[in-house]
């Protein structure tokens, strides 16, 4: 990564992955520091926005949820260009989904609150690359709760992480029959992985 930041051509995509690297490695102004010079490198660049909002939510920042929900915005803008993308899309959706579903607004102005629901917990393992445990996270939600989608998605990535392609894409079956339809722009990136799998061999 050192290498490829170096290199205008891979530049800013190895500067975001680097700052994934060193937020798990608690490393978070450095984190930041890559992130944003990710974004300079290439503004419309996925990963670097991403980096970016895993780095400030993991930072100890007194604005770093409302700088993540102003990075998310941008994210939201960018197109992933690979498959690795697209499951950081998927990530950024169960980071987020359920915040915003919760949140409240009124003459004051929005109010959220970030929690570490069974799906958060369960995004932060896959980001921190411990597909196993994120599984046991998915699992704990109730098949009648409302984030049953969002837990079987989580469930087919953390699948999807440790090899088991044939699971992980039964997962995002189910994933897509308690959407119903719903959420579709966020269901792409979704689908772009359930190709891939299919494309791919079985395990």
């Amino acid at each position: 990564l050192d290498k490829a930041a170096r290199c205008p051509q891979t530049k800013s995509v190895a500067l975001a992955y680097r700052s994934l690297l060193r937020r798990m490695q608690q490393d978070v102004p450095n984190a930041l520091k890559d992130a944003d010079a990710a974004i300079a490198a290439k503004p419309d660049l996925f990963e670097a926005h991403f980096a970016r909002i895993a780095a400030l939510l993991t930072g100890q920042g007194k604005d770093r949820l409302t700088e993540a929900m102003e990075s998310w915005d941008f994210a939201s803008k960018c197109v992933p260009q690979d498959v690795e993308a697209h499951f950081l899309k998927l990530l950024l959706l169960l980071l987020f989904a359920e915040m915003a579903t919760t949140g409240s607004e009124d003459a004051a102005g929005v109010t959220v609150n970030f929690r570490h629901t069974p799906i958060v917990r369960g995004a932060i393992r896959l980001l921190d690359g411990y597909p196993d445990l994120a599984s046991q996270d998915f699992a704990g939600v109730d098949l009648s709760d409302p984030s049953s989608g969002l837990a079987q998605m989580g469930r087919g990535m953390a699948l999807y992480r440790q090899g088991l392609r044939d699971a992980a894409r039964a997962a995002w079956n189910l994933a897509l029959l308690a959407f119903k339809g719903q959420m579709s722009k966020d269901l792409m990136s979704l689908k772009r992985l359930m190709a891939e799998v299919a494309a791919g061999p079985t395990v």
